[in-house]
Parts: structure tokens; C-alpha cells; sequence
């Protein structure tokens, strides 16, 4: 370009690549996928042609991972279809895959294109779980333990046991108790806050959570950084102790041979002929014992 005082700009060059044909575009249906990796993954991708009278030919496919962990498997990526699978467990959560799928017109090589697609891999959530049941049943005098050691992370694949997975979760607990409508802390016999560690056990003592009607509900929460919380409960019922009245009756059968007494008492004790055989029975005022 040249102005009215002669000076002319830099030469630009701009190169056009024209194409024999509208090269075939990549759709994604859905677009992109946000998931869990405990699903699994379908990824269908395909071509879409120009509205213009051009003729298709045959085409080839090819995927590529763009970016994102190495860990996606390498025997989705060899498909040349434009659809790949990958099984549930596979992937890494909190990660971002970027795949590629590239088009080719095999007759014509101009004819190429690439499509992305964004695969998105979130976390689960993390399993909270207290041992023992839907519930417990203690008497006042008894101790209990709680557990939530089997709490676990589900996206954790390198710990076999789930007191491994434990190491990087945090526990803390809470127990309520609600009686006519009005819930509030747990307290002891004394009236004082009940006091619970920070930790995956807790145990209570005996003589320490008084006899009422409705349960103590202990509440644990398991939490993780960067994760949301969960939690699992498990209500507690304690009752007075029940202490039953025990009796016993003996009985003596002596041998045929022996004409003396099958047994004698003596002091309180019993004393029992060679031969004999003595019979205790004993027996409760209370039933299951």
C-alpha cells in the first residue's frame, strides 16, 4: 500500500491451500461427557459432509490423546472406528481427557480434519459406613465400641484394604438424642457433654449413657481434601441393666449296690457316695439366660 506521500508498507503474502472438495467435519453426540470413574465410557464421534454435491469416497479414522493423563488405555486409541469404549475403573478422577478423532478422505488427502472431544472424570463420593448393623442394643453397665473403620474412598484403587484408604480421611463424630420432639446433644449421667475422639474407633464405657426410651444417635463424618463430606449414623439403645435371680436343686441317684444315703449334707456342702451320681439343675427368673 502507498500513501499520498509515497511511502508504501511491508509486502504481506498470504498463502490459499484450495481444496478439490469441502474436506468432512467431526461431531460428537453429546458434545463432551462429564462422568465418574466408575462408568463406563462411550465416546461416538462422526463425520458430516458439506450440504454441496461432492463426492464422500471413503474415509478413514483415527484417535489421539491431546492431553490429559497417560493413563488412557492405548487399545481405545488404536480404533478406527468413530467410536471408542474404555471400562468402568479405568481412569483417573478429578482429571480432564482431551481426545482427538481425525477424518481422512482416503482418495484425497486434502480432504482431513480433526474433531475434540472433552472428557471430564469427577470423584465419587466417599463411603461412610459404621459397623454393626442398622443398630445397637447395650444395657447401662456395658461398654460398646463404634467403628467406621471400613469407611473407604471408591476412586482410591491402590489400597486393597479399606483401613489403607483410611490414612488420608478424616473422622469426626456427633451424637444427638431426641425425646418429645426436642433434639440436643448426648450428655452422661452427670449432665456433661458426651466427649468423642477424632478418630476411625471410638468407644464408650459402661455407666456413662443413662436408660431412655428413644436411641442415642451417633453420627460419624468422614472427610477428605478437596472432597464433599459424608456421613452414616447409628442409633445406640441402652437399657437398665436386667440382673436375673438364679436358683439351683440337686438330686442324688444312688448305685444298686450302695444301701447307705446317696449323699449327706455337711456344713452346706454335699457329700456324695462313690457310685452315685449327683444332679445340679440350675435355673433364672429371666429367659435367654
Amino acid at each position: 500500500a502507498t500513501d499520498f506521500l509515497g511511502s508504501t508498507t511491508s509486502q504481506i503474502v498470504v498463502k490459499v491451500y484450495k481444496q478439490a472438495a469441502p474436506a468432512p467435519q467431526i461431531q460428537f453426540n453429546p458434545p463432551s461427557l462429564s462422568i465418574t470413574r466408575d462408568k463406563p465410557v462411550l465416546v461416538r464421534g462422526q463425520a458430516v459432509f458439506s450440504r454441496c454435491p461432492v463426492d464422500q469416497g471413503k474415509l478413514s479414522f483415527s484417535w489421539r490423546l491431546i492431553s490429559g493423563p497417560v493413563d488412557f488405555p492405548a487399545v481405545s486409541l488404536e480404533a478406527v472406528i468413530p467410536q471408542i469404549y474404555v471400562a468402568p475403573g479405568t481412569l483417573t478422577a478429578g482429571s480432564t481427557y482431551v481426545l482427538g478423532l481425525r477424518v481422512e478422505n482416503v482418495g484425497d488427502s486434502s480432504q482431513v480434519s480433526e474433531g475434540r472431544f472433552v472428557l471430564q472424570v469427577g470423584y465419587q463420593l466417599l463411603v461412610a459406613n459404621i459397623e454393626g448393623g442398622s443398630s445397637l442394643l447395650v444395657s447401662f453397665s456395658s461398654s460398646f465400641i463404634l467403628s467406621a473403620a471400613n469407611s473407604f474412598d471408591p476412586d482410591m484403587t491402590d489400597s486393597s484394604a479399606g483401613q489403607d484408604a483410611n490414612q488420608s480421611m478424616s473422622f469426626s463424630w456427633e451424637c444427638t438424642l431426641t425425646e418429645d420432639s426436642i433434639s440436643g446433644p448426648c450428655r452422661d449421667k452427670l449432665g456433661a457433654a458426651l466427649f468423642m475422639p477424632k478418630e476411625s474407633r471410638i468407644a464408650i464405657s459402661g455407666d456413662v449413657l443413662i436408660p431412655v426410651d428413644a436411641p442415642y444417635l451417633f453420627t460419624v463424618t468422614v472427610t477428605k481434601p478437596g472432597r464433599a463430606p459424608s456421613a452414616a449414623s447409628m442409633p445406640v439403645h441402652v437399657v437398665a441393666d436386667q440382673r436375673p435371680t438364679v436358683s439351683m436343686t440337686s438330686a442324688c441317684v444312688r448305685a444298686d449296690f450302695d444301701q447307705r444315703a446317696c449323699c449327706a449334707s455337711a456344713g452346706g456342702a454335699l457329700i456324695v457316695n462313690i457310685g452315685s451320681r449327683l444332679i445340679l439343675k440350675g435355673s433364672s427368673d429371666l429367659s435367654n439366660t
